[in-house]
């Protein structure tokens, strides 16, 4: 006996009908006949009382119907049992992000090391991710520059340099190093307003 029989049981025990059950099961009639034959068999006794394609349940049936539905319902509860404990065990990090060139470094590396953690990364602006970090939105956020406030810690993870480019024909164009100092009346094409590094920029 195994628990597809059981199952198989069950809807013709309720549909009291064989081809109605088989539409219902989406299997044969013969199939599901066999089906409900070899578990007489199994049983030692007929389950059933027939009356052509019409069944009804004999005393034996009744039994097996009784134990089949505890069975079956035993199974249902494991499986949502099993099913709570792997959410409770499994973790969630809401990660906000200003830059997805930011995070595709290391991201998919540490969610391979670590399969038990569900991540939820969200592109943010550099202000947002604040919000978020202070509402309690993001755990975490990973932006350029600092996050200055009491209540929100803020650790360097990698430093970048800043490179100017300019024309062949520019004044600047062989120099090796060129100071903040010395672009401040320059006009410069930079990010859009809602990048984080243009902030770093203006303020520099």
């Amino acid at each position: 006996m195994d628990l597809l029989q059981l199952k198989y049981f069950k809807v013709v025990a309720e549909q009291e009908h064989i081809t109605k059950s088989a539409k219902l099961l989406m299997v044969s009639q013969p199939y599901l006949s066999a089906i409900v034959a070899r578990l007489e068999e199994e049983m030692g006794g007929q389950l059933f009382d027939r009356d052509g394609r019409n069944v009804v349940l004999n005393e034996y049936g009744k039994i097996l119907l009784h134990h089949a539905n505890e069975a079956l319902q035993h199974l249902e509860d494991a499986k949502k049992e099993i099913a709570d404990m792997r959410s409770r065990d499994t973790k969630y990090i809401r990660l906000g992000s200003s830059s997805t060139m930011l995070s595709k470094r290391w991201l998919v590396d540490f969610l391979k090391e670590h399969d038990d953690i569900r991540l939820a990364h969200l592109l943010a602006a550099h202000n947002e991710i604040m919000d978020g970090l202070l509402s309690g939105r993001f755990d975490f956020g990973l932006t350029t520059g600092r996050l200055d406030h009491p209540k929100i810690i803020s650790v360097p993870l990698w430093k970048d340099r800043y490179t100017l480019l300019v024309g062949a024909r520019h004044p600047m164009a062989r120099r090796r190093k060129i100071y903040l100092q010395d672009i401040k009346n320059e006009k410069i094409c930079a990010l859009p307003e809602d990048q984080s590094k243009l902030r770093i920029v203006d303020e520099l």
